[in-house]
């Protein structure tokens, strides 16, 4: 409803130059919304992701991996892990020094992923892995490509793709109402799995 006020509001504005704040009708929105709560993305617990990380096959989950460890690591939109690059990334050894150049807040963004091992799997060994299925045929600089059957195309992914990530874990291990993780998954109030540092 406040959507196609909003709409209806500008379009009088723009073509008839009528400017109202119609008064009664926004009293009348805000009685209608009196009680409505807002839908919240699930998210993971700990258990989930190193259940993930260690059993899940790289076959067809090694991208997803790949998303998750980033996108939880640096609290990343959608969108920023679409524009990651491959300048993005510096793999010192150590630790995965990561940087959001074009984030929504239009300020750039540098977080660290240390070298985690769960259940015998190392967090910097799934990067790795993934990054050297890339094919010599690719010509763009794009972090996320396409990945099939344990190899990687020359083909970027899209917004819907990476957002579809956290439902497709969430049906691999089987947790109640696997609709409810969306890509506002990789975005949770409290980062805890993985030992994190910003660098400002």
């Amino acid at each position: 409803m406040w959507s196609k006020y909003s709409m209806l509001r500008t379009t009088l504005l723009i073509n008839d130059n009528v400017d109202n704040k119609y008064a009664k009708v926004i009293a009348l929105l805000i009685r209608q919304g009196n009680g409505y709560k807002p839908k919240k993305a699930k998210i993971f617990c700990r258990n989930d992701l190193n259940r993930l990380l260690s059993e899940a096959p790289d076959d067809y989950y090694l991208q997803m991996k790949v998303a998750l460890i980033i996108g939880l690591a640096g609290a990343c939109r959608c969108d920023e892990l679409i524009k990651l690059t491959l300048h993005d990334i510096q793999d010192n050894g150590d630790i995965l020094v990561v940087k959001i150049p074009d984030s929504k807040t239009k300020k750039q963004r540098t977080f660290v992923i240390t070298n985690e091992t769960i259940n015998g799997t190392s967090v910097h060994g799934i990067y790795r892995k993934y990054v050297s299925l890339r094919s010599v045929k690719t010509e763009h600089t794009r972090f996320f490509v396409n990945y099939i059957k344990g190899k990687c195309t020359i083909q970027v992914i899209g917004k819907n793709t990476i957002a579809k990530i956290p439902y497709k874990i969430a049906k691999y291990l089987e947790l109640p109402d696997a609709e409810g993780y969306t890509g506002h998954s990789f975005r949770p109030p409290r980062l805890c799995w993985l030992m994190l540092e910003e660098i400002y």
